[in-house]
């Protein structure tokens, strides 16, 4: 017996576009025209991102209209989107995601985020009303507290 001759082999690369990225995470805003977000770092391996096309719907809009804002960014960067980008408006709700590309074309499109509104950060929006029974003829409401602002808030009805 004995060993036979030594075989070399090697891997390559997947040919193939990356998979759907994670979703983009709201960051902390410094303007009220604008929502901040942190992509996520490019990834590496078999079907390496190259990079990452950063994408904007209208919240609430069936079927949701998907533009292209923000092409070719970085992973780990944090962008800032300002109102007028891709048609986006203030004091309107807009939910992102992202596309991952790399040379063999783009990925499907990752999920989607929490709808954002441009001047308010996630600790700045209020939360739904919250209405506590005392008695059987009365009641006590319950707002959500606001963190700072940058202008025109929510209206919320209790019925």
């Amino acid at each position: 017996g004995g060993w036979s001759a030594p075989a070399g082999a090697s891997t390559l690369s997947a040919i193939a576009a990356p998979d759907a990225p994670d979703v983009p995470t709201p960051r902390p805003q410094t303007g009220c025209a604008e929502v901040r977000l942190r992509l996520p770092p490019l990834r590496s391996g078999c079907a390496p991102d190259a990079s990452l096309d950063l994408e904007m719907a209208r919240a609430g809009a069936e079927p949701l209209t998907w533009a292209r804002v923000l092409p070719f960014q970085r992973g780990g960067a944090e962008v800032a989107i300002s109102v007028g980008t891709g048609g986006m408006r203030p004091h309107t709700a807009y939910v992102f995601r992202l596309r991952a590309s790399n040379e063999f074309g783009s990925g499907p499109a990752g999920r989607s985020s929490l709808p954002l509104v441009p001047g308010v950060s996630a600790n700045e929006m209020r939360s739904a009303p919250v209405v506590r029974a005392l008695s059987s003829t009365s009641y006590r409401v319950e707002w959500g507290e606001s963190i700072g602002g940058c202008g025109a808030g929510g209206r919320w009805s209790v019925q």
